[in-house]
């Protein structure tokens, strides 16, 4: 829980094989180190950091009032003080969970804004560009990205079969992508699971 530092980055990092993958989350840029310790590859989008407005700060506030329980309600006054005084910073993260498959694609969440009813997962081919975008409800928690199947948990239920069609769309999506849009560091193209 970031209630002492909410929206604050946090770093992240995954490992494949010999490497590390590693963000530091305040801006979208996600390092590829040897085992040596030096740099392979950079994988970045060429996007500013948002920023943080008073309609998100109260947002979050009301967010973590509101997931207050029973034995918390007695300090809702002294929670309600400490969420006021909080010093906010100025942008949000760009992301904050990051995942590599077995094939070496690498998989960023956005970071998402207070009661996002969705995230947003960002996908680079292991040449650091991005293939496309994957949007997921908020209650789909990912547990493994693997070569032909995406597993994930919503509430008590797995949701394989249905994610495996569109993990399998998504990989058709990246290969067939024109070079062009590729270079260009965007591939327009957007899956939403509904």
């Amino acid at each position: 829980d970031h209630i002492f530092r909410p929206f604050g980055p946090a770093a992240v990092s995954a490992s494949h094989g010999d490497h590390l993958y590693y963000g530091s989350a305040d801006h979208f840029e996600v390092r590829l180190y040897r085992r040596d310790g030096s740099v392979e590859r950079i994988v970045r989008l060429a996007e500013g950091p948002r920023p943080l407005t008073d309609d998100l700060i109260d947002a979050y506030r009301r967010n973590r009032i509101d997931r207050t329980n029973e034995a918390e309600a007695l300090d809702i006054n002294r929670m309600e003080r400490l969420l006021g005084d909080r010093e906010f910073p100025e942008t949000i993260p760009a992301y904050n969970d990051l995942r590599v498959d077995d094939e070496g694609l690498v998989w960023v969440r956005n970071y998402p804004l207070p009661n996002a009813s969705s995230f947003t997962w960002s996908v680079f081919d292991t040449a650091g560009a991005l293939l496309a975008e994957l949007e997921t409800p908020s209650s789909l928690r990912i547990l493994e990205f693997g070569r032909s199947h995406l597993l994930a948990v919503a509430g008590l239920q797995e949701t394989v079969p249905k994610h495996q069609v569109l993990f399998d769309a998504l990989k058709r999506l990246g290969k067939a992508a024109p070079a062009s849009q590729r270079e260009a560091g965007r591939v327009q193209q957007r899956l939403i699971w509904a």
